[in-house]
Protein backbone atom coordinates (compact mmCIF):
# COMPACT_ATOMS: atom_id res chain seq x y z
CA UNK A 1 0.00 0.00 0.00
CA UNK A 2 1.31 3.45 -0.90
CA UNK A 3 0.05 6.94 -0.30
CA UNK A 4 0.93 10.49 -1.13
CA UNK A 5 0.70 13.52 1.12
CA UNK A 6 0.95 17.12 -0.04
CA UNK A 7 1.51 19.77 2.59
CA UNK A 8 1.35 23.39 1.44
CA UNK A 9 4.18 25.26 3.14
CA UNK A 10 3.82 28.66 1.51
CA UNK A 11 3.86 30.48 -1.78
CA UNK A 12 6.85 30.70 -4.08
CA UNK A 13 7.28 32.45 -7.42
CA UNK A 14 7.60 29.82 -10.16
CA UNK A 15 7.54 29.66 -13.96
CA UNK A 16 6.19 26.83 -16.09
CA UNK A 17 8.53 25.92 -18.95
CA UNK A 18 8.95 23.00 -21.30
CA UNK A 19 11.14 20.36 -19.66
CA UNK A 20 13.12 20.32 -22.93
CA UNK A 21 14.50 23.77 -22.07
CA UNK A 22 16.34 22.42 -19.03
CA UNK A 23 20.06 21.92 -19.52
CA UNK A 24 23.18 21.37 -17.46
CA UNK A 25 25.96 23.87 -16.84
CA UNK A 26 29.59 22.88 -17.30
CA UNK A 27 29.61 22.18 -13.54
CA UNK A 28 26.58 19.87 -13.84
CA UNK A 29 24.04 22.28 -12.35
CA UNK A 30 20.47 22.14 -13.69
CA UNK A 31 19.21 25.36 -15.25
CA UNK A 32 18.26 27.23 -18.41
CA UNK A 33 20.15 29.50 -20.76
CA UNK A 34 18.68 32.92 -21.43
CA UNK A 35 19.57 36.21 -23.12
CA UNK A 36 20.05 39.27 -20.93
CA UNK A 37 19.35 42.93 -21.82
CA UNK A 38 22.71 43.22 -23.62
CA UNK A 39 21.96 40.15 -25.83
CA UNK A 40 24.51 38.08 -23.93
CA UNK A 41 23.90 34.41 -23.10
CA UNK A 42 23.53 33.72 -19.38
CA UNK A 43 22.82 30.60 -17.33
CA UNK A 44 20.25 30.58 -14.54
CA UNK A 45 20.35 27.67 -12.11
CA UNK A 46 16.82 26.48 -11.36
CA UNK A 47 15.05 24.08 -9.04
CA UNK A 48 12.18 21.98 -10.40
CA UNK A 49 9.35 22.16 -7.87
CA UNK A 50 6.71 20.29 -9.87
CA UNK A 51 6.34 18.46 -13.16
CA UNK A 52 3.18 18.05 -15.20
CA UNK A 53 2.51 16.56 -18.64
CA UNK A 54 2.45 20.18 -19.91
CA UNK A 55 5.79 21.30 -18.47
CA UNK A 56 7.98 21.78 -15.44
CA UNK A 57 7.46 24.43 -12.76
CA UNK A 58 10.84 25.96 -11.85
CA UNK A 59 12.16 28.58 -9.46
CA UNK A 60 15.33 30.64 -9.77
CA UNK A 61 14.70 32.56 -12.99
CA UNK A 62 15.11 36.35 -13.07
CA UNK A 63 11.82 38.28 -13.04
CA UNK A 64 11.95 39.01 -16.78
CA UNK A 65 13.72 36.33 -18.78
CA UNK A 66 14.14 35.69 -22.51
CA UNK A 67 14.76 31.94 -22.46
CA UNK A 68 16.67 30.45 -25.39
CA UNK A 69 14.37 27.83 -26.87
CA UNK A 70 16.41 26.59 -29.86
CA UNK A 71 20.12 25.84 -29.89
CA UNK A 72 20.72 26.47 -26.18
CA UNK A 73 23.14 23.54 -25.98
CA UNK A 74 25.32 25.09 -28.72
CA UNK A 75 25.83 28.36 -26.84
CA UNK A 76 28.10 29.08 -23.92
CA UNK A 77 27.62 31.64 -21.20
CA UNK A 78 28.98 35.05 -22.18
CA UNK A 79 28.44 34.62 -25.93
CA UNK A 80 26.87 37.56 -27.78
CA UNK A 81 23.81 36.66 -29.85
CA UNK A 82 21.18 38.32 -32.01
CA UNK A 83 17.86 37.02 -30.60
CA UNK A 84 15.07 36.11 -33.01
CA UNK A 85 11.47 36.29 -31.73
CA UNK A 86 9.39 33.12 -31.45
CA UNK A 87 7.63 33.96 -34.73
CA UNK A 88 10.93 33.84 -36.64
CA UNK A 89 13.10 36.38 -38.37
CA UNK A 90 11.34 39.35 -39.94
CA UNK A 91 12.37 40.68 -43.37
Amino acid sequence: MTSQLVLPVGDVQATKISAGLLTLSDAGQLGVRYVDDTDTVRFAPVAVIDETPNGAWVTGLPDRTRIISLGQDYLSEGASVKPVPAGGAQP
